[in-house]
This record gives structure tokens, sequence and C-alpha cells, in this order.
């Protein structure tokens, strides 16, 4: 079927900071934006993370399939609104996907934030452009799949779209190296208030929603001052960015089988686990039949807190 793929970098500071390489990124989202809308898809599947803004440890499942979604308000660097999901396509690729021995969670009213609202607010204008299945994975809190997990889950949603009859766009989101690991501290050391929150999202009785959300903003804030200015080390990692999408760009996805969820971490920093929904997006584009994806830009922002990346694959005409 036609098909393409689109895989972004997040971050909050995207909205607010202006470093030298902004206008080259934005310029960057904007051609792909374009590639997108002149393909016109009529369904997109998006592989994310939410960042305990929606989804805690209460009840942290592995995979989810939303069957309904929406962006919360008061985000740092996040777009609310709803996502226009058809929920019985998203149903039936969650009963697909456990046919094919993917036992995955469905959300009814599954809340996220930044990491899926931002790139579909900069790559098509509105959340509720285009439909939209959210397919969220458990990878800044854990506990996480394997990188052939992740892999395998790709390539089981390329094979169910490639039969649904759909013109489709595949993106993720996330990466490349950077280490919010400040924001988002390991559940078994935090303390209580954090703990609590982590645990219980809007229900904690020491954090509010609102003020998890103003730590993680003024937290980021104070860490982009610091590393634009030098006085802490630089959260990118080019080395580890380079290597990731060289062995992306060469098609080469099953040699990321190899990479141990606390090397990815230890090399990249805590975010470079989100380079679980670029590989499995492009397990799902390859299932489709799109070539290897290639780099449309790549920098390491100190400002931004991350190293950035955008690549894509496609559009195919299909058969």
């Amino acid at each position: 079927m036609p098909s393409m793929l689109i895989c972004a970098s997040h971050s909050p500071l995207l909205t607010t900071e202006r470093p030298n390489e902004h206008d080259e990124v934005m310029s960057a989202f904007g051609r792909l934006r374009k590639t997108l809308e002149s393909f016109d898809p009529e369904l997109i599947v998006m592989f994310a993370p939410d960042h305990y803004t929606g989804v805690h440890m209460r009840m942290m499942p592995l995979f989810c399939v939303g069957a309904s979604a929406r962006a919360v308000p008061g985000d740092f660097g996040g777009f609310p609104g709803a996502f226009d999901v058809p929920a019985e396509a998203a149903l039936e690729l969650a009963d697909a996907l456990r046919r094919d021995r993917f036992d995955v969670a469905v959300s009814h009213d599954l809340e996220v934030d930044h990491g899926f609202s931002q790139p579909i607010h900069f790559l098509t204008g509105g959340l509720d452009r285009y439909p939209v299945i959210p397919i969220f994975t458990s990878i800044i809190a854990g506990p996480r799949p394997s990188t052939a997990r992740s892999r395998e889950l790709g390539e089981a949603v390329g094979r169910f779209l490639a039969s649904s009859g759909r013109r489709v766009a595949v993106i993720g989101s996330g990466g490349l190296s950077h280490d919010p690991s400040p924001l988002f501290p390991d559940f078994a050391a935090t303390g209580e208030g954090v703990h609590q929150y982590q645990l219980h999202g809007p229900g904690s009785k020491d954090l509010s929603r609102e003020a998890w959300l103003e730590r993680v903003e003024n937290l980021t804030l104070i860490g982009a001052k610091l590393y634009a200015s030098g006085e802490a080390a630089s959260p990118c990692r080019p080395d580890f960015d380079r290597r990731f999408l060289d062995t992306l760009s060469a098609g080469s996805l099953a040699e990321f089988d190899s990479w141990e969820n606390a090397w990815i971490v230890e090399q990249g920093g805590l975010g470079a686990a989100e380079v679980h929904f670029w590989i499995a997006a492009a397990a799902a584009s390859q299932a489709l039949g799109c070539d290897p994806p290639s780099v449309d830009y790549y920098a390491p922002v100190p400002a931004y807190g991350a190293s950035v990346g955008l690549v894509h694959a496609g559009p195919t005409t299909g058969s």
C-alpha cells in the first residue's frame, strides 16, 4: 500500500528557545510537513512516549494502543487537544497484534503529552488534521521492552497496515541522545512527593498535575540555561547518534536487537531510550514496502537539551 515514514526528535524547548540551529530545525519540519501533506495520508500511526503526564506507575502498560486520545493542557512544549482517533481501526489493530502474539493494552481515554502532540502539530498543523492511531510504549518510566521486541512490534503493525487498504504514514517520536533524568528520576529512588505523583498522577495526595508540569517546566528551563552557557556538560552524544542513524539509514534494523536498554541509556542518556520509537516506526515502514530512511537533519543542540534528528522514507506508490 502507499506509505511513508517520518521520525523526529521532540523537546519542550523547541517551542521557547532560539539557538542558531532553530531555523534549520523548523525548516526541516516544514519540508517534511509539505511531503506529508502532498502524500495526504488516510491514516497516521504514531509510536511515541508519555513522560508521566497521562500514564503512571499505578498501572504502566508495556505497549498500549489508544482507541481515543487527547493531549493534556499545561504541558510545556505540548499542544493540547483531542486526536482524531478512528476507534474501530485502533481496536482492529489491537486485535491483530494480539493474534500476532503481542498482548497490547487498549486505552479508551489515553492522555498524553508533547511526545505525541508536538511532532503531530509541527508536521500537520493540528492534532485532528488526520486520523491518528497512537501507540504508547513504556520507555521513560519502564519497564522497557527489548529493542528486538520494539522492532517486532513495528513489523506486526506494518503487516496489519499493509492489509488495511489505507494510505498510511508512520511516525516515530523521540530521541536522539538527551538525558532528562533530573526531570524523571528513577521511580524507586524518588522522594515522597515525586514518587506519589509518578505512581498516581493527578490522584496524588502531594502533587497535582499542574504542579508536576510546573516542576518539569522549571527544571527544563534551568537545564537549558546551564547547557547553553556551558556551565553543565552537554547532554548530546554525537557518537551515539551517528551510530544509531547510520544503522537506521542502512536498513539494518535487526542490528539493534543487541542494543541493551542499559547500554543505550549509558551511552545516550535516559531520553535516548526513545530510539525505540524510531526502530518500531522504521520496522513498520519496511513491512509496508518503504526503503530505509534518509537523514533530513541532524545536529546536537545543547540549548534544546537534546540532539535533534529528522528522517523520512517514501512516499511509496504502493501496488
